[in-house]
């Protein structure tokens, strides 16, 4: 049976250190304002859970609606440890309570066109990518072990870091190695559905659009650098090519890569993610110097 959603006046969310967000949620209850804080260290987090495609948020199992949310930078959630990984975590919490956010036009915050310029939110991107029209596989954020459990039961995933910056991996070695009572994970994740090669990047560059093809047996190609490239060049799906560059532009890139894998299910393509600053010397080599010359002559002629 569904659990009946909480909605709320507010979210106020922050780290347990922050005096501010705790004054200001102790002055939301003197004024009667419906309120649920959202407070917590790196040792004590809620189990919560994003669903994508959806658009469904839950705390603790329960399914949550917002009419507002105040929310403060991530740093202040690791303020006593002080250590390299405790930011780290803060930050991916941070991205996942903010992608939120955004993806819900109707929740009332403050910097919404900052927050939305000012980095490229994955969980966010993925509910853009929805609205121009893109397929996106099915793609959770969460640190939620029996939610995790429940989805890969029925379907074959892979998990990856929430804000990039490690390789993909199986999630079954993510749910091996959990204990039997264990509820929660140290670290959110993203778990999505496994697709096929071979995966399509397309470059913008500018009003250009450059595409390759990546073929490669690894699930993450990056692990051994032997993936085969082919260049593409223009040669782009008239449908895929008119959204790229409708998303992009949403998301105010004029320079990013946009990543796409073939679901084995259709045969189409799937968006994965959009890159703000990706990485080209590989890609350029294969063609010839193309995308180097389209990056320097979109910007000095």
């Amino acid at each position: 049976m569904a659990t009946k959603a909480n909605s709320v006046d507010m979210l106020i969310i922050g780290g347990s250190d922050d005096f501010n967000i705790k004054y200001l949620y102790e002055r939301a209850r003197q004024l009667g304002i419906d309120a649920i804080p959202q407070i917590f260290t790196v040792q004590n987090r809620p189990r919560i859970s994003y669903d994508v495609l959806n658009n469904s948020f839950t705390i603790n199992d329960i399914p949550i609606q917002a009419r507002s949310a105040f929310i403060r930078p991530h740093m202040h959630l690791a303020n006593n440890e002080k250590k390299i990984a405790d930011y780290k975590i803060s930050s991916e919490w941070f991205s996942i309570y903010m992608g939120w956010i955004l993806s819900n036009k109707d929740i009332l915050v403050f910097n919404r066109r900052f927050f939305t310029g000012n980095t490229v939110n994955k969980l966010f991107t993925l509910r853009r990518a929805l609205e121009v029209g893109f397929e996106v596989p099915e793609t959770y954020y969460t640190n939620d072990i029996n939610f995790i459990t429940q989805k890969t039961l029925k379907n074959d995933f892979i998990q990856k870091p929430v804000d990039g910056g490690d390789h993909t991996k199986e999630i079954s070695e993510l749910t091996e190695n959990v204990k039997q009572d264990q509820e929660s994970l140290n670290r959110a994740i993203t778990f999505q559905e496994k697709l096929e090669t071979p995966e399509m990047r397309i470059f913008r560059v500018g009003n250009q659009q450059l595409a390759f093809d990546l073929y490669c047996d690894d699930l993450d190609y990056r692990v051994q650098q032997n993936a085969k490239l082919e260049y593409r060049g223009e040669n782009i799906p008239e449908d895929l090519a008119k959204m790229n560059f409708e998303l992009t532009e949403a998301l105010g890139l004029e320079f990013a890569a946009t990543d796409l894998k073939v679901c084995s299910k259709t045969g189409g393509y799937k968006i994965l993610e959009v890159n703000s600053g990706p990485m080209f010397k590989g890609f350029d080599q294969v063609a010839n110097g193309k995308l180097t010359s389209a990056i320097l002559e979109n910007l000095l002629l």
